[in-house]
């Protein structure tokens, strides 16, 4: 099964719950105006569905332990990580000054 992450119900629910003028110019959102969102919404989108999405049934069959001192993780969790944080998701919510988008 392949899971394809709902970026439409996603967008409708985020414009609908921030209200009409959040994305405008001069809105409470506005850093996410012009495609920003949009795009970063694809992006993360691609990570799920190629990154995390196939952890999940190693991740239920395996899972997690402790082991001398030590959180254990299933094969590929670590590096899925890695990755997340070397493609800067963990900064998101920084401020603009510090590489996030605030």
């Amino acid at each position: 099964m392949t899971y394809h992450a709902p970026i439409d119900d996603i967008l409708f629910q985020l414009r609908l719950s921030a209200g009409a003028d959040a994305f405008a110019p001069d809105g409470l959102l506005a850093e996410l105006g012009d495609g920003v969102l949009e795009r970063t919404l694809a992006e993360a989108a691609k990570f799920a569905e190629s990154t995390l999405a196939p952890l999940n049934r190693i991740g239920d069959r395996v899972g997690v332990r402790f082991a001398d001192g030590e959180v254990v993780t299933p094969p590929g969790w670590r590096e899925a990580y890695a990755n997340w944080r070397d493609s800067g998701w963990n900064a998101l919510a920084a401020h603009p000054d510090d590489g996030g988008l605030g």
